[in-house]
């Protein structure tokens, strides 16, 4: 009789890991690694929240920059502790311990304390305290033998997960790994041939494809945008005085400034040598003027220091605003150049609209 059973429920348990891997095989073949992060994982977001049962689930991936944290790329179900974009700090925890041990791991919180009466942690210490999950099955992502994120699902419900959820999530994560590895390599390549190498700002090319993008929608939907031409004032005389590599430095800081400055929506990028150039959309330049006076202000009040070296720099800049300035990109970047000279021959450090 027992013998009937097991069989019974190995049958069923293949069953449904041979339909999983058909639906692994159909998600493959949507996570084209030409789409966008955003896009990516809300595929691998849907087919989770459709394939699994849980509470919470988590995909974690590794700071290629810092080894030491890593970001929240998918939350999906409870996220009252935290949501995507969270970065986990290392931490003597079980997604930690999960990676660097490179094994799939359930652990079954019957109580919301530990044997010291302390709060069982998750992520990070403490995490637990106001968010007490009973249940946790989690997974390594790796590849080339390196552990780069994991996956975790969590219930609020003890003894929630059991063995075939961990070969669903064993299978899951091996294809997963590696289509994840392909789109980070290639959206590396896409990324250094869409950005300057030495700013990491959006190269000229790109900068003028984007711009062309945002005419048009701006066409479509009736909006303003305004463009910026600036150029850093005199900026010879720090290759001529400290050579390249200062000047290089300056450049970067420069960048940095800039992109800080503006929003994340907003296109900025390295126009050439000395000169940048920045697409600020859905807006004019009577209302985004006091904003890129300050940002002027912050770059000059900004001290360059290198080597030894100190030094202060300050920018031009000028507007043109589509349609009012310009309807094409060479009408805008003419206006817009025009009213950065004109800053230029009255001393620099400054911002024209007209």
């Amino acid at each position: 009789m027992l013998n009937k059973i097991y069989s019974a429920i190995f049958n069923s348990n293949n069953t449904v890991l041979f339909d999983f891997n058909n639906k692994l095989d159909s998600l493959s073949s949507k996570l084209d690694i030409s789409r966008s992060k955003e896009n990516f994982f809300e595929l691998i977001s849907i087919f989770l929240n459709d394939n699994f049962s849980f509470d919470k689930i988590t995909l974690l991936l590794i700071d290629s920059n810092n080894t030491d944290q890593a970001e929240a790329v998918v939350v999906n179900g409870y996220d009252e502790d935290f949501k995507k974009g969270k970065i986990i700090k290392r931490s003597n925890t079980p997604v930690w311990n999960l990676m660097d041990e490179e094994n799939s791991k359930i652990i079954n919180f019957e109580k919301t304390f530990d044997n010291t009466n302390n709060f069982i942690d998750r992520y990070e210490k403490f995490d637990n305290s106001n968010h007490q999950f009973l249940s946790f099955l989690g997974i390594p992502l790796k590849t080339d033998d390196k552990v780069f994120g994991c996956l975790v699902l969590e219930s609020f419900t003890s003894l929630r997960f059991k063995n075939i959820e961990n070969e669903k999530l064993k299978l899951f994560s091996s294809r997963l790994s590696n289509i994840i590895n392909w789109w980070q390599k290639y959206d590396t390549l896409r990324h250094s041939s869409m950005h300057d190498g030495l700013t990491d700002l959006l190269n000229h090319k790109s900068f003028v494809e984007r711009f062309k993008l945002e005419i048009k929608r701006a066409e479509r939907y009736d909006e303003k945008i305004v463009l910026i031409i600036l150029d850093l004032d005199k900026f010879k005389r720090i290759n001529d005085n400290y050579g390249h590599l200062f000047g290089d430095f300056v450049l970067k800081e420069s960048a940095k400034i800039l992109k800080n400055g503006f929003r994340t929506i907003d296109l900025v990028a390295r126009y050439g040598g000395e000169e940048f150039a920045v697409v600020l959309l859905n807006t004019s330049k009577s209302k985004s003027f006091d904003s890129i006076k300050r940002i002027i202000q912050n770059l000059s009040n900004y001290n360059f220091q290198k080597d030894n070296i100190h030094e202060k720099m300050t920018i031009s800049a000028g507007l043109a605003e589509f349609p009012l300035n310009g309807k094409t990109i060479s009408e805008l970047i003419s206006f817009a150049d025009k009213a950065m000279y004109k800053v230029k021959r009255n001393g620099g450090n400054n911002v024209s609209i007209d």
